[in-house]
């Protein structure tokens, strides 16, 4: 979940604490289209006293301007939400290129060792909750809207995703599927 925020000087501090900027959303799999805004999740080091607070956090920040989202995660949320499977999006970051090439490239290294139970379990929680979405669409007549087929298409993903994990060949390619 995102915690949207509009204050400047919250946004100019998280920018200046950001570790790597990451692409994500409908671009990374290929799906973008016309309507399509630009996400990307910013894992940002966390202050001494995010660190050092005895409060255990899961939400990520969101800002939002001119067509770009930007997901603010510090570091110790981003590993956690991979490990308990609060959050998809920053396992498949995880795995980007951009991870690879950056200052935390020795996260990417270990990249496989974050697979778990919990990160199968969401994507196929994701795939369930998007497939009746689908059929509740196509039941009501919207069988060639542009959501409908992007719930589909999230439902695919989320299946290809989880099978991926369960036989040890995840990709973000999906081609390779």
């Amino acid at each position: 979940m995102n915690i949207h925020f509009t204050d400047k000087t919250l946004l100019d501090g998280l920018v200046k604490s950001t570790i790597v900027n990451i692409k994500v959303g409908s671009h990374v799999y290929g799906l973008e289209n016309e309507q399509s805004d630009d996400d990307w999740l910013v894992i940002y080091l966390e202050s001494f006293s995010e660190r050092d607070s005895f409060m255990w956090e899961h939400h990520q920040l969101q800002y939002k301007e001119d067509g770009v989202d930007h997901n603010f995660t510090s570091l110790q949320v981003f590993i956690r939400n991979i490990l308990t499977g609060d959050n998809t999006i920053n396992f498949e970051a995880l795995h980007s290129d951009t991870m690879r090439d950056s200052n935390l490239s020795w996260l990417w290294d270990m990249r496989d060792d974050f697979v778990n139970h919990n990160i199968i379990k969401s994507y196929l929680g994701l795939a369930k909750r998007d497939l009746k979405f689908w059929l509740k669409d196509t039941n009501k007549g919207k069988k060639h809207s542009a959501k409908t087929y992007k719930r589909l298409s999230h439902f695919i993903r989320g299946v290809i995703f989880a099978k991926q994990l369960i036989e040890g060949t995840f990709s973000l390619d999906l081609t390779k599927s």
